[in-house]
């Protein structure tokens, strides 16, 4: 939710969580466990794993605040500083879940949520996406109907789902843009999962950082499994 690993400690010390007393190293060791990063994955895949869906993505990014605590660090750099990762989401419409996530410290969030898609098993059936997303998008999504804006100086040339888009958009463009503008719910969820969780990622190591960013999406997912039922 946001929270140091101090502020965890003193949660669980208030809260009667356990009667074993924990050091916020201890909470720290906790986001490098391989058997915390699988227990958190294996929730994650018991509520999407094989789902057939409706889709829209997007990304967003989170500020990763970096204590420099090594005697070296700070004499070099200071006391804090100031890191970006990139975080992409695919949404169901339908159950606002999050079906597949990925993330980066450079550019790779978007590959690796694909990754997961694919390792989820969970099918497309359509697709919504911003107007950075083109040609590409409908060959790593064969079997969904895309929706993408073409940009202006996109032409008809690029295969053949790509004139079939361009001829949906054409033919009827209030029908195309009403399924396309579903993707703002994409946006709204984002927004709806920062307020929930936290704008600012306080860890360094990119295991703690994965597992951050794994655990928001279960966090997510979990609340909107129990509005569906």
């Amino acid at each position: 939710m946001g929270l140091t690993n101090r502020e965890t400690v003193e949660l669980t010390s208030l809260l009667n969580l356990t009667s074993v007393e924990i050091s916020y190293k201890t909470v720290e060791r906790l986001y490098s466990d391989p058997d915390v990063f699988v227990t958190f994955y294996n929730l994650l895949s018991q509520i999407v794993e094989g789902l057939s869906i409706d889709a829209a993505m997007d990304s967003k990014g989170y500020s990763v605040v970096i204590t420099r605590h090594y005697r070296s660090e700070r004499e070099e750099s200071g006391e804090e500083g100031k890191g970006f990762v990139y975080s992409f989401f695919i949404f169901d419409l339908a159950s606002n879940l999050i079906v597949a996530y990925g993330y980066s410290l450079k550019s790779e969030a978007y590959e690796r949520a694909l990754k997961v898609l694919k390792d989820l098993g969970v099918h497309v059936e359509s697709l919504r996406a911003d107007k950075y997303y083109g040609k590409s998008t409908l060959k790593e999504f064969p079997n969904a109907t895309v929706y993408l804006i073409p940009k202006s100086n996109a032409s008809i040339k690029g295969g053949k789902r790509w004139r079939e888009m361009i001829l949906r958009f054409m033919r009827n463009p209030l029908e195309y843009l009403e399924e396309y503008f579903k993707r703002e719910k994409a946006e709204s969820l984002i927004s709806w999962i920062k307020r929930k969780t936290g704008w600012v990622i306080n860890k360094v190591r990119e295991e703690r950082i994965h597992l951050t960013v794994l655990a928001r999406v279960v966090i997510h997912d979990l609340y909107w499994s129990k509005a569906l039922d």
